[in-house]
């Protein structure tokens, strides 16, 4: 059977009000580095926000205005003079990702207004130093500039998270579940959307391309390794995954699974009757899986089962086409039942069959997206993932 791409889509979420908090505290930290004059080593500038940064995106672009309060201290000399002033700086902040997905910042300043214009002190005089403040505004803009910068750099660090994410999603998914199932998502390409801002909250769409693969009870599983993909714009965005994967159950584990769900265990047989299953052992044979089991109870005696495991993905139920159930005792009482028991057992081991398969598929859907919602993607990113349906397509019978 050929194997079908598989489309994951990842939906990337962050709070605007998480992003204005982390640019807070680096700005906080950067502003204290404002001091003295490079072309006047006479003048003393100290920067303080006193306000909020508010964050407005579009397309590729990020707008936001910065209150800040400017205290001058000038050395003239025989006295020092002193000022204080308020002035709110408009930034513009363009940003793009480069083939290795390395984000890329451009800041530039778009405008000033003053709030308070500063006022120096000088023997009784209000003397008014706006073209002074002009250092204090060209240095709040390189200092806004290289915290930006460093945000993107080593705060964000889009390569090398997505690069850790990456390879995280190449190893080896295992589930803790009775099947001991193995998910390797074998992904090969992946591309992003253009960021969308909704209700304070940003998102982009992550989507991963490749042939997933499911294996049961299959020790040491080793996906291929691949390198992460050249960054690449999503043309257009699709609202469910589509995963197909290949799956393979060896039939040693086929059997320690049956033996699980149905070894001692006593099911009823009609009213006041039951059977206990005390052997189990399944084979394959020209594409028939063969059941053989030793049963005590209402019937003391050996029942062998054959059939073909077809899935209708009209009805999504799993079934054993062809249906042959044999049953062999040295008991002539349980000989005579054997008739209406073969007809019960038909109805019992389908029955049983398909509820073990959709436990097991919901079970594997369960654990599969709350690995996908523990994982971690940047101090202020949130992975949220749901699987809506897993759902089988085909069943073949194969060798080990």
């Amino acid at each position: 059977m050929a194997e079908k791409e598989s489309a994951i889509n990842l939906a990337l979420q962050f709070a605007v009000d998480q992003l204005e908090k982390l640019v807070d505290r680096q700005l906080d930290d950067a502003l204290k580095q404002v001091g003295q004059s490079p072309d006047d080593k006479r003048m003393h500038v100290e920067l303080s926000k006193c306000g909020s940064v508010q964050l407005q995106f579009s397309a590729n672009r990020l707008n936001y205005s910065i209150p800040l309060e400017i205290r001058l201290t000038y050395d003239a000399g025989l006295t020092k003079l002193r000022g204080n002033g308020k002035v709110e700086l408009d930034f513009e902040t363009t940003y793009t990702i480069d083939e290795a997905w390395r984000l890329k910042t451009l800041t530039d300043l778009l405008t000033h207004r003053w709030i308070e214009e500063p006022i120096m002190k000088l023997i009784g005089l209000d003397l008014p130093i706006s073209a002074i403040a002009d250092y204090a505004i060209k240095g709040a803009e390189a200092t806004v500039e290289r915290t930006i910068n460093k945000l993107a750099d080593e705060q964000l660090e889009l390569h090398t998270r997505l690069l850790q994410a990456w390879l995280k999603l190449q190893e080896p998914i295992v589930l803790n579940h009775v099947t001991r199932p193995v998910i390797l998502l074998q992904a090969q390409h992946l591309g992003i959307s253009q960021l969308v801002e909704k209700d304070r909250r940003l998102s982009a769409q992550f989507t991963l391309r490749g042939q997933p693969e499911l294996h049961l009870g299959k020790a040491g599983v080793v996906g291929q390794k691949t390198p992460l993909p050249g960054f690449a714009f999503l043309r257009e965005t699709a609202g469910l995954s589509i995963i197909s994967m290949q799956s393979a159950l060896p039939y040693t584990h086929a059997q320690h699974l049956a033996r699980h769900f149905l070894l001692g265990k006593t099911l009823p047989v009609g009213e006041g009757r039951s059977l206990m299953i005390e052997q189990l052992d399944i084979t394959q044979r020209n594409g028939r899986l063969h059941l053989r089991a030793t049963t005590q109870g209402s019937f003391t005696g050996t029942i062998y089962v054959s059939g073909i495991p077809h899935h209708d993905a009209a009805t999504d139920q799993l079934m054993l086409q062809q249906l042959n159930i044999d049953l062999k005792t040295d008991n002539l009482l349980h000989k005579t039942a054997a008739w209406a028991l073969s007809g019960w057992l038909k109805k019992k081991i389908q029955s049983l069959v398909n509820e073990q398969f959709h436990q097991a598929l919901a079970q594997l859907r369960q654990d599969l997206e709350k690995l996908l919602n523990d994982m971690s993607f940047l101090e202020v990113f949130s992975l949220r993932a749901e699987i809506k349906r897993l759902k089988l397509t085909n069943i073949q019978l194969k060798e080990e």
